[in-house]
């Protein structure tokens, strides 16, 4: 399997050469190839007989014969599948046969084997995927495009193909918007802030822990934490939480509660919540903070203890940001401010112009994925000199106007490529070793190159280290969306979850009801006949135990998401293992083991495997069993 991805790897050398012109081929099929068809085709196809429609002998000129390439085409797939001549005809030698197949590939089509055609390059755009994680690895960012763009065009069942990753205007659009978003939310606009810190909600409860905390609309509560402020001076508040449910009947649930939260003692909010549907919210306080402890309370009081709880309500306390004190002399500098300003910004102009100047080269050769060239540079630096000049704007807002203007140009959105310029004549140039390491880290990674391969490109070393570079990308985290991106479309294994299936009768016809299931279903009927407002307490009871059995029942039959999610996982982890274990590319065909869970071996009926829990784990199949490669997995 290595071989195979390092063989399609080292397909990613050559670039299109235009060079359509016409080998001279016609005297050699005068000489070598006419004689053989003369004998063995002339009597279907010379002489006034065309069956098929094909007549060899109707060429008027050279050019006519040679450019014929559908003709010549079609009769080496005959020769080769032995349709030609027909079986009670006699048949070339193996000698003539392979003179025939050879004057076709190598002088009427071309190929040359030392010098392969790896024929037109597309100019192609970044995908969904592959924008999404090269805006991760180049800003840091989680960019959900999904979301923001809309659906790539596929081709032959991949969605990566060039000729189809077309441009619209309103992509486009799409495109400056999400630049925009994307560096609003990386890159610092001032060199100093407030200082921030995170209290989790669960902290309130137990110190040291993270995540939130859920506290019940039902029962009062009341938690606290110890905040310890070294800087005294204006303070902000900001207070994260969530009002949830979780479903238990089919019925609407009128409880109330009200929210308290208190600093110092001091109510900073009282707040009523109804049943809100995992509604967010988000509160902001001002508050003065000096040396020393100060007390944080957060308290729920419920508000209607005699009504019903057909649902779980709560409360999820997220977090409670503490930003300040607003005094410059403690300020920060903001979160990942050195990622994109790695020195303190020079006071003179000209110093400035040059400090900007090296920042946007360094950000632009990376989005670009090559070095950008000196007049690329000078613009986007007169475009962030004009912007941080203005009253009131920062060198930093500067700098980030043109970022987003890289983010937002051809160069970044399309994978451009260019060939190095010195090869021997009459031979098919290499793409340059940029355009290489794009390849390899698209192909592999779905995403930019990494530091590694453009230092290798620059010093033109990537092509010689090739191999070991596969091997590490390979090893790489990264190279799960190869798996999960190349599975997903070739497969077809990412439409799993979604796919339309209709369970009952896919996994009902071949068995018999079950009469019991048949009787609650019967009795569930009988009780909807009479509004509900006037079942008994008894005629409560009874419907919600057949719900929750018919519930149990249909998890165990239906194709469930968590059953439709483990065939995915399955289809990935066998396709994984071939690759990062370089097993044989035929066991993807067939093999005696694959990758199972608790679930999924129950659907196979593979019970005797003792297989168990969520996690996807290798197994040896009992002879003659079909689940060994893709062709039987649940995808």
């Amino acid at each position: 399997m290595r071989r195979f991805i390092y063989l399609t790897a080292t397909a990613v050398f050559f670039a299109f050469s235009a060079d359509g012109a016409a080998l001279p081929v016609a005297a050699h099929f005068r000489a070598n190839v006419q004689p053989i068809l003369d004998q063995y085709c002339g009597d279907c196809h010379e002489d006034g007989a065309n069956k098929g429609g094909v007549t060899f002998d109707q060429f008027k000129s050279d050019e006519a014969l040679v450019t014929n390439r559908t003709l010549w085409f079609n009769a080496l797939k005959n020769l080769r599948a032995g349709l030609m001549p027909p079986a009670k005809k006699p048949h070339p030698s193996a000698d003539e046969m392979k003179r025939l197949v050879d004057w076709i590939k190598y002088d009427d089509f071309g190929l040359d084997p030392k010098n392969p055609d790896p024929g037109r390059v597309t100019l192609r755009r970044l995908n969904r995927v592959e924008y999404r994680n090269t805006i991760r690895d180049l800003m840091g960012v989680d960019y959900d495009t999904t979301e923001e763009f809309p659906a790539d065009d596929t081709g032959y069942g991949f969605d990566d193909i060039g000729d189809v990753l077309t441009l619209s205007p309103m992509l486009f659009e799409k495109y400056l918007d999400a630049a925009k978003t994307i560096v609003a939310k990386a890159v610092p606009m001032v060199s100093r802030v407030p200082k921030e810190r995170v209290i989790a909600g669960q902290s309130f409860s137990q110190d040291g822990a993270w995540g939130s905390l859920w506290l019940s609309y039902y029962e009062h509560a009341s938690v606290s934490k110890t905040l310890h402020v070294t800087n005294g001076g204006p303070y902000e508040l900001l207070l994260d939480l969530a009002a949830t449910e979780q479903f238990v009947e089919d019925e609407f649930d009128y409880n109330k509660c009200r929210v308290i939260f208190k600093a110092d003692g001091q109510e900073l909010l009282r707040k009523e919540f109804i049943r809100e549907g995992d509604k967010p919210f988000h509160f902001e306080f001002k508050h003065d903070f000096w040396p020393g402890g100060h007390q944080l309370t957060f308290e729920v009081e419920p508000l209607t203890p005699d009504q019903k709880r057909p649902r779980s309500l709560a409360i999820r306390f997220d977090s409670v940001t503490v930003r300040g004190p607003f005094v410059e002399k403690y300020y920060v500098a903001p979160k990942n401010y050195s990622r994109f300003f790695p020195r303190e910004v020079p006071a003179g102009s000209s110093a400035r112009r040059a400090y900007a100047r090296e920042l946007i080269a360094a950000f632009a050769s990376r989005a670009f994925r090559h070095p950008a060239d000196d007049g690329t540079v000078d613009r986007l630096t007169r475009l962030a000199e004009d912007f941080y000049k203005q009253r009131g704007k920062t060198f930093e807002a500067g700098v980030a106007q043109a970022m987003t203007a890289v983010l937002g140009s051809p160069q970044f959105l399309f994978r451009e490529e260019n060939v190095e310029p010195d090869h021997p004549p009459g031979t098919q140039p290499f793409v340059d070793e940029y355009a290489l390491a794009s390849r390899l880290s698209y192909f592999l990674w779905s995403s930019m190159p990494d530091d590694e391969l453009i230092q290798l490109a620059a010093k033109k070393q990537l092509r010689a280290n090739l191999p070991a570079q596969v091997k590490r990308m390979l090893a790489d985290s990264r190279s799960d969306a190869l798996i999960k991106n190349f599975t997903g479309q070739w497969l077809q294994a990412r439409d799993i979850e979604t796919v339309p299936i209709d369970s009952a009768v896919v996994l009902e016809g071949d068995e018999h009801p079950d009469p019991e299931i048949t009787k609650m279903r019967a009795r569930l009927h009988e009780l909807r006949q009479k509004p509900r407002e006037q079942w008994t307490e008894g005629e409560h009871a009874e419907a919600h135990a057949i719900y929750l059995k018919l519930s149990a029942a249909r998890s165990k039959r239906e194709f469930s998401l968590e059953l439709r999610r483990s065939m995915r996982h399955e289809v990935e982890a066998y396709f994984n293992h071939i690759v990062h274990d370089d097993r044989n590319v035929m066991e993807l065909i067939d093999s005696d083991y694959t990758y199972l869970n608790g679930r999924l071996a129950r659907h196979y009926g593979l019970t005797n495997l003792n297989v168990s829990g969520s996690e996807m784990v290798r197994v040896t199949l009992p002879p003659g069993c079909p689940r060994g490669g893709v062709l039987t997995s649940g995808c």
